[in-house]
């Protein structure tokens, strides 16, 4: 068993455009699929029997602000294999400016996190 990688080239490093329900309101929002070596420990995976994870980023559409993470984790299990699905809402980052510079310092506090983040 390891990370079911298929057609990376569908998802990783490629915009997806989407429109979901985020905190009760329609958005279009932005998906940017990630290697889920960026977020885990992917050496663990195999131990909790998980063999596909799907990690992104979510941001708007028409805004240059991301607002969430997300991970797709698919695990076998005796009777075939489960998908579950976490969102982390408030990681807000002002995406094409560096990540530790003061703008993107001030978009993670708790107040810009709680007025970015769509239903707060």
């Amino acid at each position: 068993m390891g990370i079911w990688t298929g057609n990376l080239e569908t998802y990783l490093n490629n915009t997806n455009y989407v429109t979901e329900y985020v905190g009760g309101e329609s958005l279009d929002i932005t998906i940017d699929f990630a290697e889920p070596s960026v977020f885990f420990d992917v050496s663990r995976f195999q131990e909790a029997s998980v063999g596909t994870a799907y990690c992104g980023i979510v941001g708007y559409q028409h805004k240059p602000l991301s607002f969430a993470l997300l991970i797709h984790l698919i695990r076998e299990t005796e009777s075939g294999c489960e998908m579950r699905s976490r969102f982390w809402l408030g990681k807000v980052e002002i995406r094409r400016l560096p990540a530790s510079g003061v703008l993107n310092e001030i978009a993670q506090t708790k107040f810009v996190a709680k007025n970015a983040v769509p239903g707060h």
